[in-house]
Formats: structure tokens, sequence, C-alpha cells
């Protein structure tokens, strides 16, 4: 593939590829403008690792035991169940 422009401004990537210069790749649920074409990628499958990290014995904030809390009880994989710890 030759990358004919690349911008960190997705705004900017989607109306190009909206007046047909080009495809984008975007998280599935990314917001996109009015006429941004889209079509999911399936094969092959896209996947990506994502880790929370701390150091042990550290204090931690409210906002990040919220936050925490927020990602453990999230079902992340499809179709599993979501930890409770």
């Amino acid at each position: 593939m030759r990358v004919g422009f690349q911008s960190e401004r997705e705004d900017w990537i989607q109306m190009m590829v909206a007046a047909g210069f080009g495809v984008y790749f975007l998280p599935e649920f990314s917001p996109t403008i009015p006429g941004a074409p889209t079509q999911p990628v399936t094969d092959p499958e896209v996947v990506r690792e994502v880790s929370l990290v701390s150091r042990s014995g550290r204090r931690l904030s409210p906002a990040v035991m919220s936050f925490i809390r927020a990602i453990r009880s999230h079902d992340w994989a499809p179709g599993g169940i979501a930890e409770t710890a």
C-alpha cells in the first residue's frame, strides 16, 4: 500500500475518505462524519492487547480506583463473563 497522506486529525482523514480519496482504519466505536463509508474488517482479525499496570503498594486516587472497578466489571471477552474482583 502506498501512503499518500497521513494525519493525526481523524476528521480530516474521514473527509478525504468521504470524498473518495483512500481508505482508513478506525476502532469499531469511533465517531464518524456523515458520508464516511464504513466496512467491518473481519479477516484477518484485528486484535489489540491493552494492560493496566500499577506499582505495588502505591496509594491510588479515588478516580483511579473508580476506573479500575469500571474496567474490571466490563465483559471484555466475546461471550465471556466479567471479572467481579
